[in-house]
């Protein structure tokens, strides 16, 4: 029979201070690294928050944060500046009695003085009229300045067709086309871009009067007074000095306030009310200086100068909200007496 040595019994080794020791040194060092990753979470979304407070600030230097009573105020005053010059040339009885044959050929070569009014007869009226003829050409020249002045990069010299072009291709198709869905992070995007585009323009463009941008603006703008004069002039009532020079005027105004606009990141535009069988709504609407206030739904026989609208805020936020209306369009509510 083999040996078999006796089994030794098992040693059990009684802790010491020297584990102890180890096992809270682990502890401690676990609650130190749970400690560490909180701070560091923290520091985290410190970071964040100002990583876009940076870029507003970063926003607010770039694009030229200009207040919705900015806005309004530069608007009021283009109103005023055009009705002065209404008034100055075109108050009075006409100079030259015109048949309607007349008046109607002279409209049909001049798209925007014949969309003006919803009939033939009304806009003959108001041609005609010794008080109410300034009304009808403030309405042409707020028409002609949004067709072809607004957002048209006037100031922008020999580079004002290229932005043009490159406008119609980044511009979000709803805006358009009504029919289309609308997508206010495209906007957003459209706006940011095309604020941070006029930015750099103006930043590298020399506008200073003098320069090459200056001439070429100002004779684009020569072209359009002689343009304006060509269809408004027979209806002159006088023929004081400085017609053209206050026109001008007119479209310098019109052209930097343009500037203004395209260098924010708002999205702000001009919105002439639809002229077919249009009434009256205050919400929207004021009657033109001097006249009675109209009664709701009461007919609008004349569109004098159009709204303002703001969607979004300057800086670039705000997309989500429903426009704002800033200015209501003016308007004239008078039937005309039959001649």
């Amino acid at each position: 029979m083999d040996y078999q040595p006796p089994e030794s019994p098992e040693l059990t080794v009684p802790p010491t201070d020297g584990s102890n020791t180890l096992s809270k040194a682990l502890e401690d060092a676990r609650k130190a690294l749970s400690q560490r990753s909180d701070e560091v979470a923290m520091y985290k979304t410190r970071w964040k928050q100002l990583g876009r407070e940076l870029n507003e600030l970063r926003s607010q230097q770039y694009f030229s944060l200009v207040t919705d009573d900015d806005l309004a105020d530069y608007a009021k005053t283009l109103r005023a500046n055009i009705r002065s010059f209404s008034i100055q040339y075109f108050d009075g009885p006409p100079r030259e009695k015109l048949g309607r044959s007349d008046v109607s050929e002279r409209a049909k070569r001049s798209p925007y003085l014949r969309g003006l009014t919803e009939t033939e007869e009304d806009l003959y009226k108001y041609l005609m009229s010794p008080d109410d003829c300034p009304s009808i050409i403030q309405a042409y020249l707020w028409t002609f300045i949004v067709k072809r002045v607004f957002d048209k990069f006037c100031w922008a010299g020999d580079l004002s067709t290229s932005l043009n072009g490159l406008c119609k291709v980044m511009r979000p198709g709803w805006q358009s086309d009504t029919k289309l869905p609308a997508n206010p992070e495209a906007e957003r995007d459209f706006q940011l871009w095309s604020a941070t585009t006029t930015r750099l323009l103006l930043g590298s463009l020399d506008t200073s009067e003098g320069s090459e941008t200056d001439r070429v603006t100002r004779q684009a703008r020569e072209r359009l007074v002689t343009l304006i004069d060509s269809k408004i002039g027979p209806f002159r009532r006088n023929r004081e000095g400085g017609f053209k020079e206050s026109l001008d005027q007119i479209l310098t105004d019109a052209t930097e306030f343009d500037r203004e606009i395209s260098r924010q990141a708002a999205r702000v535009r001009w919105v002439f009310p639809e002229r077919t069988r249009l009434s009256f709504d205050p919400d929207i609407m004021e009657q033109q200086t001097g006249k009675p206030q109209p009664e709701r739904d009461q007919r609008v026989s004349l569109v004098i100068a159009p709204a303002l609208k703001k969607r979004g805020k300057s800086n670039g936020e705000g997309f989500k909200g429903p426009e704002s209306w800033l200015l209501p369009a003016l308007v004239s509510c008078d039937l005309l007496d039959e001649e």
